[in-house]
């Protein structure tokens, strides 16, 4: 499929010299050579700036993924907390398991320590028999008010984004 609208099969990229090879395509004179498929001997001639805008909306959209991952991972783990009393490795297993937030075990920890330095966040340490003593974390009182007015919150801004959709798809 095409990256644009009515332009027809993929586009392959067709190095000829004198071109000159860029992040983007290849280019001279702000044009880029295009093959329309890899048996046609036509080509048609793109503006760079489509290339450069497709890696810009690329770029855009990974890092909007990223914030909103930041963002709803506070309420991951505020939400799993909610269910009861973790030890650290559980909770990432758990955070793990969870579409999309793609969590580093490394990310977690300072998550934690900020959670508790807000008081939204108690914790314990119990002595293992399978090895170093565990940290156990669980929601104080004012954390799980607060992890129900984010659920709220999230919940709100998800239907709303519901409508709109329903919206735009003509749906109102």
């Amino acid at each position: 499929m095409s990256p644009w609208p009515g332009q027809g099969p993929p586009l392959n990229l067709v190095l000829l010299p004198p071109f000159q090879r860029t992040k983007f395509g290849t280019k001279l004179r702000g044009i880029v050579n295009v093959s329309l498929s890899a048996h046609s001997t036509l080509h048609n001639k793109i503006p760079c700036h489509r290339l450069q805008s497709e890696a810009a909306m690329e770029d855009f959209f990974d890092n909007w993924r990223v914030q909103v991952r930041k963002g709803v991972l506070e309420l991951c783990i505020m939400t799993a907390l909610g269910e009861g009393e973790r030890y650290g490795y559980e909770l990432v297993k758990n955070l793990v398991a969870v579409p999309g937030v793609q969590v580093a075990e490394g990310s977690i920890y300072p998550l934690m320590t900020r959670l508790k330095r807000q008081g939204f966040v108690d914790t314990r340490l119990v002595e293992s028999s399978e090895g170093p003593a565990r940290k156990y974390y669980s929601l104080t009182p004012a954390g799980r008010k607060q992890a129900k007015a984010m659920r709220a919150y999230f919940g709100s801004l998800v239907e709303g984004m519901g409508k709109l959709n329903h919206g735009a798809n003509g749906k109102a």
